[in-house]
This record gives structure tokens, sequence and C-alpha cells, in this order.
């Protein structure tokens, strides 16, 4: 079979921003019951709290690569209509599920930059700001790539403000962001050419992580789901079979995954 590789000269690889799959945002409208479906499931929160310029709160669930998913909900609505009129309709009138996905860079402005001379439409360069409930501070940088399917692209102002959990899930990390797509193999080809990564069949691999394309029908591309990465499948199978959680190759299906669509893969 013909791989879908790319094969752009080694050479143009050079001096180029590295890309990490940082995590996926998944919008609910209950956060408190969906950190406790998540919990009931092995998949524990050990970090969270407020956006205090934007009026959402979140809850974290992190992983050992530094990955993690983010359940957020809205905290005060006057403040987010004020921030991101889009942003409160979308969790308001969205079906809980993954809305965003993120790429961690190490120099955001400097890849900003490179994005926009690729003729990417990039938006500004903002300050954000997270008060965790444990007291601690977190800050980072970010734009959003105003493309469809795109991601979200930011660099964090010191270490994470949590360690993951100790118990629950042995999950390593979030390994793939899926994305679903009209034309899967076109906005696969976009990304790698953005985030200079190489595609094969139909997997966008980044420095860090990968992002899955594949063709589905829906109105905008977007995020879906993810793969998260066991060191132990055996071990994450009956932690699931206690909980009489339904699984079928390695996709978890259950509801209070609140529209998550997550699928086991082994490291």
């Amino acid at each position: 079979m013909r791989s879908n590789r790319s094969t752009v000269p080694a050479i143009l690889f050079f001096n180029v921003s590295r890309y990490f799959l940082d995590h996926v945002v998944v919008g609910v409208h209950d956060l408190e019951q969906a950190t406790a479906d998540w919990r009931a499931l092995g998949l524990i929160a050990t970090d969270g709290g407020s956006h205090p310029k934007q009026g959402t709160r979140n809850a974290i669930v992190r992983f050992p690569d530094r990955s993690f998913l983010e359940l957020i909900g809205v905290e005060d609505r006057e403040k987010l209509r004020a921030s991101s009129s889009a942003f409160l309709q979308l969790l308001e009138h969205h079906p809980d599920g993954a809305i965003s996905w993120a790429l961690r860079t190490d120099d955001v402005a400097e890849a900003r930059a490179k994005l926009a001379t690729k003729g990417l439409r990039v938006g500004v360069l903002r300050e954000g700001l997270g008060q965790r409930d444990s007291g601690k501070i977190a800050r980072w940088r970010t734009f959003q790539v105003e493309e469809p399917g795109f991601p979200f692209v930011l660099q964090y102002a010191g270490a994470p403000t949590a360690d993951p959990a100790d118990d629950g899930l042995p999950v390593h990390g979030v390994a793939v962001a899926i994305i679903q797509a009209i034309s899967g193999a076109a906005l696969a080809h976009r990304l790698a050419e953005a985030f200079d990564a190489e595609i094969d069949d139909g997997r966008v691999r980044f420095s860090g992580g990968e992002a899955l394309v594949v063709d589905e029908p829906r109105e905008h591309p977007g995020v879906v789901g993810v793969e998260l990465l066991v060191a132990n499948e055996e071990r994450a199978a009956a932690h699931l079979r206690s909980l009489d959680v339904p699984a079928a190759d390695g996709w978890i299906r259950d509801r209070r995954l609140h529209g998550l669509r997550v699928r086991f893969v082994v490291e």
C-alpha cells in the first residue's frame, strides 16, 4: 500500500516551530455533574478553577505526559457575554461534547508570525489567566488559528499547577485528537503544511502527539474525540468492566463521557 507520509525535503524542517498536542476542551452545561461523572469513570480532575477575565470555570484531568482533558462551563454569563458572546452561545446551546483542541509550542509569538506568513488567518495574541482552586495561578499566551478544524496555539508561563491523579484509569496521556471534516484528506494536508508535520494514513504527526482526521459530514469541521494512551491495556479494561462500562475495539461507550468520543491505544 502506498503511504501518505509527507515527502517534504528534510532541509525544510530546520528552523521550524515545534508543536505538541496539549489538550482537548469539552464544553458541558453542568460542570459539577460532568466532573463527578468523569471521576466515576476513572478520569479524575486534579486541577481547575476560574477564568476571571472570561467568565468560565473548568476542571482539568492531567496526565503524566503533561497533556490533559479540560471540562469547561459557564460561571458568569454577563462576563462571558462581554468577553465572547459567540463562546457563550456555543457553551449554552451546543450539546455536551468536544469543542476545541490545542497545540503547545515553545514560542507562541514566533509560531503566530510563521503561520501568518503561510497565509493562514490568525487571531490576536492574548494573555490567559486561570485562578486555580488550589490558590495557584496559571498563565499562558494564546491565539486562535481561524480556519475550520484548526486548533488554538498556546505557550505556558511556568510548569503545570497540579500533578496527575494517583488512581483511576492508567492513562499516560492524550495521544491523538480525533478531528472530523467533510474531506479528511484535505484538512489533514492543510494541518500538516501549517504545522510542519508529517502525514501517515490520515494521521498528522506533530513533535508530540497526533491529529487523526476522518471523513464525516458535518456543518463545521472540528474535534470530536481522543485516543488515550494506556501503559496497561488489561488494567484499563478491568477497571471499565468493574464499572460495567461498555467498551469495544478500545472505544468507551458511556453517557457519562458527556459527548466525548474516547478510545484506548496501547503504549
